[in-house]
């Protein structure tokens, strides 16, 4: 911005001040900031009244305003400022006060953030500068933390977080497998996650029923003992799975649904699903009455004794 560009800024300042008052427009001048000032912009002759009303004030984007025991005394101040006021209500201009001293500050002006000059003049011009060059000194974002980058996508609504420790668990378990395994609050260490973090991500998959608990007594700082999936992960997360889930419900289904009654080795032997597919097959149909379902001691792997076929599976598996 070369000086003859048109001059935005404003000073406005009790004459008393003015040693201080030039000492921050060389200042702000040097910084490459076009300022209309009153000593380098009135010249012999020229009404004073009409070059600073008509041609300081009428072009200001920003007005600067020191504050002194004598400025805020000043009527003459008061009514540059209330001019200023007047652009700052139209959205054409911006008062900034300048603190040079202890007084006591215009009620207009005490809701305006205000640079202080009392100590430090050249930090509080640099304040003045960047705002007229748009400048932040806010520093720049640092790159994402590698447990932020390598959280998934959210998969059903569920949170990042939430789908991280997802897709960590099934990754962890065999699907194959007829008991499905536990897993500890220690075991999700290479996920990177704060306790904070992996609490709420567990609450949240408990809450949508995906995951099953165990709480006990001295787990702090987490919330929970151990996380087992249920079959509702498994149907949740149906598109990262190398089979179909729904599928596997069907076909025991159907099987279910061509006799009265099944034992577990018996449906296995029909639809040829591993232990852990079946067991979650059946618990689905058990939790949503779509069978009735007997579960006795000694049936491992399975989690079941007998199938015995309704209406609702003849309906369902018709479907």
């Amino acid at each position: 911005m070369g000086i003859d560009d048109k001059k935005k800024v404003f000073i406005s300042y009790s004459h008393s001040d003015r040693p201080f008052v030039e000492d921050i427009a060389n200042r702000m001048n040097a910084s490459g900031v076009p300022l209309w000032w009153d000593k380098w912009d009135i010249q012999p002759g020229d009404s004073i009244v009409r070059k600073i009303f008509e041609e300081g004030l009428a072009d200001c984007e920003l007005f600067v305003v020191v504050l002194s025991k004598t400025s805020v005394a000043s009527k003459w101040v008061q009514e540059e400022l209330d001019a200023a006021t007047i652009r700052r209500i139209e959205g054409v201009a911006k008062i900034v006060p300048v603190l040079k001293e202890d007084c006591e500050i215009p009620m207009s002006l005490r809701a305006l953030m205000w640079v202080d000059l009392r100590r430090d003049v050249e930090d509080g011009v640099r304040k003045i500068v960047n705002l007229y060059f748009g400048v932040t000194e806010r520093p720049p974002v640092g790159p994402l933390p590698t447990h932020v980058k390598a959280l998934a996508q959210s998969v059903g609504g569920l949170s990042p977080v939430a789908t991280t420790v997802s897709l960590y668990l099934l990754r962890l378990a065999d699907p194959d497998e007829g008991i499905g395994r536990s897993y500890r609050n220690d075991a999700f260490g290479p996920l990177g996650l704060s306790p904070t973090e992996l609490n709420d991500a567990i609450e949240e998959l408990e809450d949508r029923g995906l995951v099953h608990t165990l709480k006990v007594l001295g787990t702090h700082p987490f919330h929970f003992g151990s996380v087992a999936v249920t079959y509702a992960m498994y149907l949740h997360f149906a598109e990262t799975l190398p089979y179909g889930p729904e599928d596997d419900i069907r076909i025991v289904a159907a099987a279910v649904s061509a006799t009265d009654q099944i034992n577990s080795q018996e449906l296995q032997g029909k639809t040829g699903l591993s232990a852990g597919r079946l067991n979650r097959a059946v618990e689905y149909l058990q939790d949503y009455g779509l069978a009735h379902v007997v579960k006795v001691m000694g049936t491992a792997p399975f989690t079941f004794g007998f199938v015995t076929a309704t209406r609702h599976t003849r309906a369902f598996a018709a479907v």
